[in-house]
C-alpha cells in the first residue's frame, strides 16, 4: 500500500521521540498529546485504499454494536432526571419495542430535499462536509419551506399524518417499564424535616420581606417575583432604624430557639444510636454493593497510590465509621486515650538543646532548666529526598550552565521541577537502592533518638491583668480615643433604655450617632481623648 507522507510531516514525526514506553515505565500526559497528534497527521494523509478498508470495518462494528443492544435488556440499571448520575431500579421490564416520535410535515420534506441540496453545496465528492456546509444546507432547507408549492405541502402533510397514526398505534401497544419510585424528603406540618430535625432561624431580612411580600400580594396579585423582590429590597434599604431594631430582635429569638432545639435533636441522635444495638448497626445493601464492586485498594509490589486511590480509601472509612458498632466505638475511644496519655508524656520531655522562641510574644525566649544530653537527631531522609541528594547535582548543572553566575529563583524552580519529573519515571532499580537507603536512615535516626534526653525548660507562665487595669509589671494601658470615649457615654445610656439590644445593633447605633453628633461636642471628646493620651506618655 503506497501512503506516501508530505516532506515537512516525515520530517515532523522523524523529530519526535519515540513514544513507545520502556519496560516497567509508564505513559505521561505529554506522551499521549503526542501519540494523538501523531494519529491526526497520519488521518489526515490516509490513502483512499486504506481509507475504505476502515470504513467497512466501522460499518461491520456498527452491526454488531446493533446487534448488542437490541439484545441489552432494560432490567439493568438507567440513570434518572434526578441528579447527575442518580439511577433507578427496573421493577417491571418493557413489554415490546418503544416507538419512535412520528415525522412532522416539515422533517419529511426535508428528508425529500436533503440530498439535492447537499450535492449544490457540496460538489465534491470525495472530501468531507464542513461544519459551515452543513449549516448552509439547514439554512437552505427552511428556505425552500417557506416557498413551498401547495402541492408538495398537502403531500408532506399527508405523510405526517399517516406517520402519526402508525405512531399511535405502536404506542397503544407498546408497555413502559415499571421504575422504582423516587422518594423525596418531605417536611412535616411542624414545619421541621424528616427526623424531626429543626430549621434554619431566619434573619431580620427574611421575617421583613415576609410581611412586606404579603402587603405587595393584596395590592397587586399578579406581580412578578422578581419585581417583589427588588421592591422588598429597597423598602428593607429606606427602613427607619427603630423597624430594623425590632427585627433583629424577633430574629434573635428565633436563633435562640433554633440553638435549643438542635441541642435537643442532636441528643436524641445520639441517644437513638447508643439505644441500637451493634449485631443491628450493619452496612445498608446498596453500601455493601458499592464496597464490594470497588477494586482492591491494596497496592501491587513496587507500585504507588495514586490520589484517587486515597479518594477512595477515605470514602470508604467514612462510610464505615458512620456505621460503626457501639463495641468497637468504645475500643477505638479508650486506644485513642491511651494514645493522648503518651504523647502528652513526650511532648513534656521533648525540646531542643537551644534556647526555644515560645507563644508568649515574639521573639520571647525560654529558660533552660536542665540541659540536653547528647545531639538532637535529624529527621530520616525518605527514598525521594535521597534520590534528589543523588541527582540534583547533574540537573542543576543541566539548567544552569554558567559556573561564574548566581543561581535565580526560576533556575531552583526548574530544579525541583525536573526532580520530580525523574522521580515520576525512575526505573526500578534505582527506586528499590533509594528505599533501602531510607529504611537504612530511619533505623540510624531511632537509634539517636533513643539516646537522645531533651533539656527541660521554665515553664511559660501568662501575662494577667490587676484589679487597677493595668497588666503585670505595671504596664500602663492603651488610652482611649474620641469615639471610644463617645461609645462607652452613649452605650450606658442605650442599655438602660433597652437592656436587651444585642452588640451588634448597640455598634451600629453608636457608629450611625457619632456621624450625626455635633462638631462642638466631638472637639470636647477629642480634648479628653488628648488628656488621657498626655497621662500614657508621662506613666
Amino acid at each position: 500500500m503506497e501512503r506516501s507522507l508530505a516532506p515537512e510531516t516525515e520530517q515532523t514525526l522523524a523529530m519526535e521521540p519515540s513514544l513507545a514506553p520502556e519496560e516497567d515505565s509508564k505513559f505521561s500526559r505529554g506522551d499521549m498529546q503526542a501519540v494523538t497528534t501523531k494519529l491526526a497527521a497520519l488521518w489526515k494523509l490516509v490513502a483512499a485504499e486504506e481509507l475504505e478498508e476502515c470504513k467497512v470495518e466501522a460499518a461491520r462494528l456498527k452491526v454488531d454494536y446493533d446487534v448488542q443492544k437490541a439484545a441489552f435488556g432494560p432490567e439493568t440499571m438507567k440513570r434518572s432526571k434526578k441528579g447527575k448520575g442518580a439511577k433507578r431500579q427496573i421493577l417491571v421490564a418493557a413489554s415490546g419495542e418503544k416507538p419512535k416520535r412520528a415525522r412532522t410535515a416539515y422533517l419529511i420534506f426535508c428528508d425529500r430535499n436533503r440530498e439535492q441540496v447537499m450535492r449544490e453545496v457540496h460538489s465534491d465528492p470525495t472530501s468531507k462536509f464542513k461544519r459551515e456546509e452543513m449549516q448552509a444546507v439547514t439554512t437552505r432547507l427552511a428556505e425552500l419551506w417557506t416557498n413551498v408549492v401547495p402541492q408538495e405541502l398537502a403531500e408532506c402533510k399527508l405523510a405526517a399524518v399517516l406517520c402519526k397514526e402508525e405512531f399511535q398505534k405502536q404506542k397503544d401497544v407498546y408497555v413502559p417499564p415499571v421504575y422504582q419510585p423516587v422518594t423525596k424528603g418531605k417536611k412535616s406540618k411542624g414545619g421541621r424535616r424528616e427526623g424531626d430535625k429543626p430549621k434554619r432561624p431566619r434573619t431580620a431580612y427574611l421575617l421583613f420581606a415576609e410581611d412586606c411580600r404579603r402587603g405587595l400580594k393584596k395590592t397587586d396579585p399578579a406581580l412578578s417575583f422578581t419585581a417583589t423582590s427588588q421592591m422588598v429590597s429597597k423598602e428593607w434599604k429606606e427602613l427607619a432604624e427603630a423597624k430594623k431594631v425590632q427585627y433583629q430582635r424577633t430574629a434573635e429569638k428565633e436563633q435562640e430557639k433554633h440553638r435549643v432545639a438542635k441541642v435537643e435533636w442532636e441528643a436524641k441522635q445520639v441517644l437513638e444510636a447508643e439505644q441500637t444495638p451493634a449485631m443491628e448497626r450493619s452496612l445498608a445493601p446498596e453500601t455493601e454493593q458499592t464496597l464490594a464492586m470497588e477494586p482492591s485498594l491494596a497496592p501491587e509490589e513496587d507500585s504507588k497510590f495514586s490520589r484517587g486511590d486515597m479518594q477512595a480509601v477515605t470514602t470508604k472509612l467514612a462510610a464505615l465509621w458512620k456505621l460503626v458498632a457501639a463495641e468497637e466505638l468504645e475500643e477505638c475511644k479508650v486506644e485513642a486515650a491511651r494514645l493522648k496519655v503518651d504523647y502528652d508524656v513526650q511532648k513534656a520531655a521533648f525540646g531542643p538543646e537551644t534556647m526555644k522562641r515560645s507563644k508568649k510574644g515574639k521573639g520571647a525566649k525560654r529558660q533552660i532548666l536542665v540541659a540536653a544530653s547528647g545531639e538532637k537527631p535529624k529527621r530520616a531522609r525518605t527514598a525521594y529526598l535521597i534520590f534528589c541528594d543523588r541527582n540534583r547535582e547533574q540537573v542543576m548543572r543541566e539548567v544552569h550552565s554558567d559556573p561564574t553566575s548566581k543561581f535565580k529563583r526560576e533556575e531552583m524552580q526548574a530544579v525541583t521541577t525536573r526532580l520530580a519529573e525523574l522521580w515520576t519515571n525512575v526505573v526500578p532499580q534505582e527506586l528499590a537502592e533509594c528505599k533501602l537507603a531510607a529504611v537504612l536512615c530511619k533505623e540510624e535516626f531511632q537509634k539517636q533518638k533513643d539516646v537522645y534526653v531533651p533539656p527541660v525548660y521554665q515553664p511559660v507562665t501568662k501575662g494577667k491583668k490587676s484589679k487597677g487595669g493595668r497588666r503585670e509589671g505595671d504596664k500602663p494601658k492603651r488610652p482611649r480615643t474620641a469615639y471610644l470615649l463617645f461609645a462607652e457615654d452613649c452605650r450606658r445610656g442605650l442599655k438602660k433604655t433597652d437592656p436587651a439590644l444585642s452588640f451588634t445593633a448597640t455598634s451600629q447605633m453608636v457608629s450611625k450617632e457619632w456621624k450625626e453628633l455635633a462638631e462642638a461636642k466631638k472637639v470636647q471628646y477629642q480634648r479628653t481623648a488628648e488628656k488621657e493620651q498626655e497621662k500614657h506618655r508621662v506613666a
